[in-house]
C-alpha cells in the first residue's frame, strides 16, 4: 500500500480558544482582544486588529516593547502602514531596560538568481565580515538562509557554518555585548546564546555555543573572539559558529519573538562588507557552484534548488492561486509517522533547477517522508509527485478565503482518489511565526520550543 497524507479541517480551528475574551481586571492584555500569553497567538493571526488597537492606544507596554506586525502589502491598509512610521523596540540588555525606535524599510521585491540580495532602502546602515577566515569555513556543511532541505525543511532563518576545530569563532562586527546565557539554565549540558549589538539596530546571536569568551557588557571588535562552538557530529574536525541575524528595521521575514527585541531575521550574507561579501562569493563560487551545482549535483548541505548565499523563503502568499508555499499540517497533531508534518511546494526559482521541488517530513524526525518533484494541474485540482519512491496521484482543493490559506490533500500510488475521504489532510500555509511557535499556537505542538 502507498503512503497517505491526510490533510485540514476548518480554518477556525486557527483561531486559540480564550484569546477573544473580555479582560478580567489586573490581568496584563491587549485591551479585550487578548490576554497574558494569549496575545503572542492572537496578534499573529490578526495583526490588522492589534495594529488598529495600538494605532488608538499607544500607552499600552504591549505595543511599545512585545509586538511587531507584518507591514507587508495585501495584510494591512495603506492607512494604517501609514500611520505608523516607527515602531518602538529594545536594543539593550536582557531584560529590556531601554528602548529606542527605529523607522522601518521599505519593502522590496525578490531578485533571482544572485548569490546574496542588496538590502531595502532603510535596513540597517550596519556592514559585518565573516567569524572565521575563509579556508577554516566548511561550504559544503553550509547552511545558508532561506529554503534549505534537512532538519528545517521550512527554511533556515539562521546560518548553520561549520569552522575548524581551534579556530575560535569571532565576532561579525564592532558591538556590545548584550546578553550570554545557557539556553537552558537547568541543564549543565545546554548550549550557550550569546546576543552583540553591532549598532542601527543589528542584532546577531551566537548559537550551539560550547564556551562563551565574552560577557554582557563587554565591547568587542570585529574578528575578536566571542566563543568556541559544539561539535559537529555530522562534519568530524568541525564545531558549530551556527548564527542568526536580526534587523529591527525589517518586517519582511520571519518575526522574533524570542527576544525582548523586535525585528526580522535576515541574512548575515547581505550585511557583509562590500570585500567580505566578495570573497565569500567568489569561493563559493569555485568551490560548491562550479564543480557540483552547475552541473545539477548536490553537495553537502547545497543542492542546486536551494543554491544561494541567500534564497527566498517560500511564503505562499507570494504565489496566490498556486500550490507553492511552505505548509503546516493542522488536522491532527504533529508526530513521527507516515503523514509529513511539514510539506514544502518550492516554485522552480533557481537556473540550475528547473522543476518544482516538493520535500515533505516529519518534524525533526530524520528522513524525508517524501523528496522530488511536483506538477499541478490547477483547471481538474490534481497534483503529481514524482519522487525516489514512486509517483504519487493526488487531489487538493486551496482555499485563499480566510486570513491563512489552507490546503486539502489526498493521494494514491495507483490513480488519483475521485473525491476527498477520511483520509484526507489539512494544512495551513506557514506565516512569519517561527514553525514551533506556530505550531503550538493551533494546538499540533504541546510546546512552542
Amino acid at each position: 500500500m502507498g503512503v497517505q497524507l491526510y490533510f485540514i479541517i476548518p480554518v477556525t480551528i486557527l483561531l486559540v480558544a480564550g484569546c477573544t475574551q473580555q479582560l478580567a481586571p489586573n490581568i496584563i492584555g491587549l485591551g479585550d482582544l487578548c490576554s497574558g500569553n494569549g496575545c503572542d497567538s492572537y496578534c499573529r493571526e490578526k495583526s490588522l486588529e492589534c495594529e488598529e488597537y495600538c494605532i488608538a492606544h499607544p500607552e499600552n507596554s504591549m505595543c511599545q516593547e512585545r509586538f511587531s506586525f507584518v507591514y507587508k502589502e495585501g495584510y494591512i491598509s495603506p492607512q494604517i502602514a501609514t500611520a505608523i512610521p516607527s515602531i518602538t523596540v529594545s536594543t539593550t540588555t536582557l531584560p529590556q531596560t531601554t528602548v529606542k525606535q527605529f523607522k522601518l524599510a521599505e519593502p522590496q521585491p525578490w531578485v533571482p538568481d544572485v548569490m546574496t540580495q542588496s538590502l531595502p532602502l532603510g535596513a540597517s546602515s550596519t556592514r559585518l565580515t565573516l567569524p572565521a577566515p575563509l579556508d577554516k569555513i566548511s561550504f559544503s556543511g553550509l547552511g545558508a538562509f532561506g529554503s534549505h532541505q534537512g532538519g528545517h525543511v521550512e527554511g533556515l532563518d539562521h546560518e548553520w557554518i561549520d569552522v575548524k576545530d581551534g579556530t575560535p569563532i569571532g565576532s561579525w562586527g564592532d558591538g556590545e555585548v548584550i546578553y550570554v546565557q545557557k539556553n537552558n539554565p537547568n541543564d549543565t549540558n545546554s548550549e550557550w546564546r550569546i546576543h552583540i549589538d553591532y549598532g542601527d539596530g543589528l542584532i546577531g546571536e551566537h548559537m550551539e555555543v560550547k564556551t562563551p569568551l565574552v560577557k554582557a557588557g563587554e565591547k568587542v571588535k570585529t574578528g575578536q573572539p566571542v566563543a568556541f562552538g559544539n561539535s559537529v557530529g555530522i562534519n568530524p574536525g568541525y564545531h558549530s559558529a551556527e548564527f542568526n541575524l536580526v534587523d529591527l528595521h525589517r518586517r519582511d521575514s520571519v518575526l522574533t519573538d524570542r527576544m525582548t527585541y523586535t525585528g526580522a531575521f535576515v541574512s548575515p550574507f547581505d550585511y557583509l562588507q562590500d570585500s567580505a561579501k566578495e570573497e565569500i562569493v567568489t569561493a563559493f563560487t569555485k568551490q560548491i557552484i562550479e564543480p557540483y551545482i552547475s552541473k545539477g549535483k548536490s553537495i553537502g548541505a547545497v543542492t542546486p534548488w536551494e543554491p544561494y548565499l541567500t534564497n527566498p523563503l517560500i511564503f505562499h502568499n507570494q504565489y496566490k492561486g498556486k500550490l507553492a508555499g511552505e505548509w503546516f499540517l493542522i488536522s491532527r497533531n504533529w508526530s513521527v509517522d507516515s503523514m509529513p508534518d511539514m510539506l514544502i511546494l518550492l516554485p522552480s526559482n533557481t537556473k540550475y533547477y528547473n522543476k518544482q521541488k516538493i520535500i515533505a517530513i516529519d518534524e525533526e524526525s530524520g528522513p524525508y517522508s517524501i523528496l522530488g518533484d511536483w506538477e499541478a494541474d490547477y483547471y481538474s485540482k490534481r497534483v503529481t509527485f514524482q519522487t525516489e519512491t514512486g509517483t504519487y496521484y493526488g487531489i487538493f482543493e486551496l482555499n485563499e478565503s480566510g486570513t491563512r490559506a489552507t490546503l486539502k490533500l489526498e493521494y494514491e500510488t495507483a490513480a488519483y482518489p475521485t473525491s476527498f475521504t477520511n483520509k484526507a489532510s489539512t494544512y495551513v500555509e506557514r506565516n512569519y511565526t517561527g514553525r514551533r511557535e506556530d505550531a503550538y499556537g493551533f494546538a499540533a505542538r504541546s510546546s512552542p520550543s
